[in-house]
């Protein structure tokens, strides 16, 4: 009986504290939070700084264990905590390179303060720090014997990568299509739709207002995803009903993220209010603003837009020099670098990851002798610059009509399609994405010739093009 009064004092102590005062360094000045019954939280400060900066921090106190899980995923950074079973998921995300992506991408665009967008998520992470250096440690943590470290801006590029995995499904769709056209052929195909077939409705765009290479990939990366303790972010429907065609007048908007279950939730939701500022809206683990929501003018949603952002190319090594691969008349030099995997109560694991013109070779995923011709994929997220957060930033603050254009306009992944309604009677929906042009001939589903130079992109299309109404 001591003991299970003492097990449930413990636990009782260690819940979030959802009423009372606290004093912390690093607020301007006093900043209200209410929780509602269901738990989200309604901010209210007296400026941007301040409501980030309290934003950051009860989003840590709910949700730091499921922050530092996503970080740890999308960095490759597992084992280190979890031991030798989450190597293969360490191995797949540092060989899709996202703690490279996010290291630039943070370099690039989180190294200062001057524009509004960096000053809100710096607040934000100052919030999210203030909690691990003064809050409470989750039982998680304590559990698995985690330590609590600071988050830097790395960590939300980190976030914007495993959202754009989730959403990539030609990593794992292609390498099995092309194994069933490798091994039985075409006709087993003809189901799929795998070509669009010409009878097919198209969407109308209103501009107005194991043995083989495959089997080892496919398996590599069903394994490591089977073991990825977070779930992945796919799905979501949604629509978007003009005002001529409801009872008040207005339009109505609807959305649905049906994001793969986990507990806790994936999105968090809250609400911000400062002066000159209202938003209601939905927020995955450590990224400062929401991804879909409503502010006092306009609501918007999201689902996946399904675009192709992947392509493998099978490269062609040079007889005479194994880190040299063909490109059109000439061999171009193989890039390498060295991935030190740390792993709970084990040594080390190194991890050679190489590089083409095409992107990071995949072989590298998987332990097998004569893996074939090496395979490297190109992927948007990894080849492009990323403006998803000054995106996102622009979401939650705009007003006029035309700032929501230019805000969606500068996605470049994931593929994402954004349903919108306003007060002033606009309704839109835009598939954002950086489309690539391909050459007549590709089929993007298949595994392309990398040595040629006949399947390489011609460019992207200008956003004007993309699908939208």
């Amino acid at each position: 009986v001591v003991l299970a009064v003492a097990v449930a004092v413990y636990l009782q102590l260690q819940k979030p504290v959802y009423e009372g005062k606290i004093t912390l360094q690093g607020l301007k000045a006093q900043v209200e939070v209410l929780y509602d019954d269901y738990g989200v939280p309604h901010i209210y400060a007296q400026s941007e700084d301040d409501a980030y900066f309290a934003l950051g921090y009860v989003h840590a106190q709910d949700r730091l264990f499921q922050m530092e899980m996503l970080r740890r995923a999308s960095g490759g950074r597992l084992a280190e905590v979890l031991g030798e079973d989450l190597i293969p998921v360490d191995k797949m995300f540092r060989t899709l390179r996202l703690n490279k992506f996010a290291r630039e991408h943070a370099q690039k665009f989180m190294n200062g303060d001057t524009a509004d967008f960096q000053r809100a998520a710096h607040a934000y992470q100052k919030g999210v720090n203030t909690y691990v250096r003064e809050g409470k440690t989750p039982l998680e943590f304590t559990i698995i014997g985690i330590p609590k470290q600071e988050f830097a801006p790395e960590d939300i590029y980190l976030a914007v990568g495993f959202m754009s995995f989730g959403f990539a499904e030609g990593i794992r769709a292609d390498p099995g299509l092309d194994m069933i056209r490798s091994e039985w052929g075409d006709a087993y195909l003809a189901d799929l739709a795998v070509q669009t077939p010409s009878e097919a409705v198209r969407i109308k765009s209103y501009p107005g207002t194991g043995k083989t290479l495959n089997d080892s990939l496919i398996v590599s990366l069903h394994n490591a995803l089977e073991r990825l303790p977070i779930p992945l972010w796919q799905g979501s429907n949604g629509w978007v009903i003009a005002g001529d065609r409801t009872a008040s007048g207005f339009p109505i908007l609807a959305n649905d993220t049906h994001i793969g279950f986990g507990q806790p939730a994936v999105w968090y939701e809250a609400h911000l209010e400062y002066p000159g500022f209202s938003f209601y809206g939905h927020h995955i683990a450590g990224i400062p603003f929401g991804l879909l929501g409503n502010n006092e003018f306009a609501g918007w949603g999201l689902t996946m837009f399904e675009n192709d952002e992947t392509d493998f190319f099978v490269e062609t090594t040079n007889p005479a020099n194994a880190n040299e691969v063909k490109f059109q008349d000439g061999w171009e030099p193989i890039q390498t670098r060295e991935e030190i995997i740390k792993v709970k109560g084990k040594p080390d694991v190194k991890l050679e990851v190489k590089t083409t013109r095409h992107g990071n070779i995949m072989n590298g995923l998987f332990d097998v002798p004569e893996a074939g011709n090496p395979v490297a994929l190109s992927w948007i997220l990894t080849s492009q610059t990323n403006e998803a957060l000054q995106a996102i930033y622009q979401f939650n603050h705009f007003s006029p009509f035309n700032d929501i254009q230019q805000a969606v306009a500068r996605f470049s992944a994931p593929g994402l399609n954004v349903m919108y309604a306003d007060r002033a009677g606009n309704i839109a929906w835009w598939a954002v994405a950086k489309l690539p042009i391909r050459p007549a001939h590709v089929q993007p589903k298949f595994f392309l010739d990398g040595s040629s130079g006949k399947d390489e992109y011609q460019g992207f299309y200008d956003f004007s093009k993309n699908p939208q109404a």
